[in-house]
């Protein structure tokens, strides 16, 4: 039962620090991303079959037939925007 109480505590604690933390929003928000691209490139592999050079070839075709890519990438670089670049 002590042990039981001692890992709510962690968890508790952990979870408190994770929420008050400034970044998480932040880190949410990439790990949105990483969620969009994955979603985009199961997409695509869907419709080219699971063979990586089929997957090359569809993205070879440019942006115009998967718009989602333009879009994620807009949206990542208009999140990076919001920090200053290092050195500069």
């Amino acid at each position: 039962m002590l042990l039981r109480i001692y890992f709510y505590q962690i968890h508790l604690h952990s979870f408190k620090i994770l929420i008050l933390n400034p970044l998480y929003s932040l880190y949410t928000q990439v790990g949105h991303f990483f969620d969009r691209s994955v979603k985009i490139a199961q997409a695509i592999k869907k419709e080219t079959g699971p063979k990586i050079k089929d997957f090359k070839e569809a993205l070879k075709s440019g942006p115009g037939k998967y718009g989602e890519i333009t879009k994620l990438k807009e949206d990542v670089v208009a999140f990076a925007k919001k920090f200053p670049t290092v050195g500069f």
